[in-house]
């Protein structure tokens, strides 16, 4: 069957299957996610967002405003290169490093 191939979730992935006791056990797996937009006032301002989503829950409840996390807020006026935007990121990869 050809569409029992495609990979509709990351539950279907190849590493999710080999390391899914990490998710049936006390781990949370978080997916980091960046998105921007342009400003309301101006098409030549954007703003990015990044924010967490909990990989634990299912598919149907990780993308609910409830169920994200926001964990910054890149002003414009254009978006970082990838230097910047790992520099910007790296202090919410230590954190998460401690836990």
């Amino acid at each position: 069957n050809k569409e029992s191939s495609y990979l509709r979730d990351i539950y279907d992935g190849e590493i999710f299957q080999k390391n899914k006791e990490f998710f049936s056990q006390d781990g949370i797996g978080l997916c980091l996610n960046v998105d921007w937009c342009k400003s309301s006032n101006s098409f030549e301002h954007s703003i990015g967002f990044v924010f967490l989503t909990i990989l634990n829950l299912p598919r149907s409840e990780r993308m609910k405003n409830e169920n994200m996390i926001l964990v910054g807020v890149i002003p414009g006026p254009k978006e970082p290169d990838f230097r910047q935007i790992n520099h910007l990121l790296l202090p919410m990869v230590q954190e998460l490093n401690i836990m």
